[in-house]
């Protein structure tokens, strides 16, 4: 097979896992604790103190998860927190991934990554890791981690894990804080030579609270973003086809405590595997069948939006934001009426 036969046959397996709603994502939530305490973070207020204990899953419900999502056709394994490398049972949950043949990701801040631990990994068959990227100063690291050399810790991570073989991809997180290090942030991401996503999508916490978006851009640091990075920001736009995305379809998602969601983006409960199987859950929630059904139309507002092209709509940020999974966002369509201004003139 030639190479670029690769890209049509990934193409035509998710277009089937579409239509026969088969998830073959599963995100595993491994736990809540972080060395980190970032300003964004949407488990809850990091600067305050937990209000129950961060209890990590438990490792035999864990490995359940695993088993049953690989009978409903789960091939990638997600793993994330809190901070993945904190939970204690990481590599023995690999290990029972690894042995089910599961490609395993995870999605990290590297800090704690060092050579040995790299390698480590790699050993143990981690595929690839998203590392969160929060700036490119020590200052600008701290005043958003609240994490002292934590720039230099997820750096070095990073290239701990690079040396050691696994795939990078840079998730960066655009802030009041860093947005102006992002032509750094690139220029770094090409001297490594890996992928990058850049998200300025901050949302409301799970607990409730709300400061985490005073580090959201305005309108004017917005536009300032966009013009000073055209060739990011205002690419060429083609017709939405539809305004659904993974949930209950491509993936499904397991909390810290066993709960079951449709991704933990969109934090809507669908069931717990503590007392229900995956497969019950996959195929019976009332929730996850509504979420297949629903169509263009069912957006009320979003589906008739003139700029909806322009949109990187996310209806689990939206629900977070907003407690409506098929309502509007505002800062969602700020973005989008600024691109489609900015790419008409």
């Amino acid at each position: 097979m030639s190479s670029c036969e690769g890209p049509d046959i990934q193409s035509s397996v998710m277009e089937r896992a579409i239509k026969l709603c088969i998830p073959v994502t599963l995100m595993i939530e491994v736990g809540q604790a972080c060395n980190f305490k970032c300003q964004h973070c949407y488990n809850f207020d990091r600067s305050k103190k937990p209000t129950s204990p961060l209890l990590p899953i438990d490792l035999s419900l864990a490995k359940t998860a695993l088993i049953q999502g690989r009978g409903l056709g789960c091939i990638t394994l997600c793993l994330t927190g809190g901070e993945v490398l904190a939970y204690p049972h990481l590599n023995e949950l690999i290990e029972e991934a690894r042995r089910l043949h599961y490609a395993v990701r995870l999605k990290t801040n590297a800090s704690l990554v060092t050579k040995q631990r790299a390698q480590e990994l790699k050993a143990l068959g981690v595929s690839d890791c998203e590392v969160s990227v929060y700036g490119m100063s020590e200052a600008t690291y701290e005043a958003f981690t609240g994490k002292g050399n934590g720039y230099s810790l997820a750096k070095r991570g990073i290239e701990n894990l690079l040396q050691a073989g696994i795939v990078v991809t840079l998730n960066m997180i655009l802030h009041k804080g860093n947005f102006r290090e992002l032509g750094h942030m690139l220029s770094w991401a090409d001297e490594l030579g890996v992928d990058y996503q850049i998200s300025q999508d901050l949302t409301e916490r799970y607990d409730g609270t709300k400061d985490s978006l005073r580090w959201r851009l305005d309108a004017k640091e917005l536009r300032e973003l966009y013009e000073s990075f055209p060739q990011v920001f205002l690419t060429p736009v083609f017709p939405r086809e539809t305004l659904n995305c993974g949930c209950a379809r491509l993936q499904i998602a397991i909390g810290h405590d066993g709960r079951v969601y449709p991704c933990l983006g969109a934090p809507i409960e669908v069931g717990d595997l503590r007392h229900q199987s995956l497969e019950e859950i996959w195929h019976q929630s009332p929730t996850l069948k509504w979420m297949r059904g629903l169509e263009t139309e069912d957006y009320k507002t979003c589906g008739t939006c003139s700029s909806k092209d322009y949109c990187q709509r996310s209806s689990g940020a939206v629900f977070v934001n907003t407690g409506n999974y098929l309502g509007k966002d505002e800062w969602l369509c700020d973005q989008a009426e600024l691109k489609q201004e900015l790419m008409s003139t």
